[in-house]
């Protein structure tokens, strides 16, 4: 546990290999090797520099909707008490982005977290 300026940080384990809190899972990976699969490499040497500039041009935007996915699947997972009774919800990330109302982060209620401490207690 950490605690300085305010924040308080502490480590709890998660669901071993859950692909809805791993971000690379959430579509990191599926976007690298679309990049990687228009240049079909014939080589190791190839394929290293061809995923080395797939990951450069990686868009911002794109990875800012990874981690609102990311967010959104660690408060759905929440609310459902950590079950697998969950769904990735739909939040409109392009829509929102082109009327500019896209978040960087998405709040999380309060009262929720506290549940969650009670039960993992």
């Amino acid at each position: 546990m950490a605690s300085q300026d305010g924040f308080d940080i502490r480590l709890m384990c998660q669901p071993s290999n859950s692909p809805y809190l791993n971000v690379l899972d959430l579509d990191f990976f599926n976007a690298i090797q679309s990049l990687q699969y228009k240049d079909a490499p014939k080589s190791i040497n190839e394929l290293i520099c061809v995923v080395e500039r797939s990951f450069e041009e990686f868009s911002t935007i794109k990875s800012n909707h990874i981690f609102l996915t990311l967010q959104s699947c660690m408060i759905e997972i929440m609310k459902v008490t950590s079950s697998n009774n969950h769904r990735i919800p739909h939040l409109k990330k392009v829509m929102l982005e082109s009327e500019n109302q896209l978040p960087i982060q998405l709040k999380c209620d309060s009262a929720l977290v506290q549940d969650i401490f009670r039960c993992l207690n």
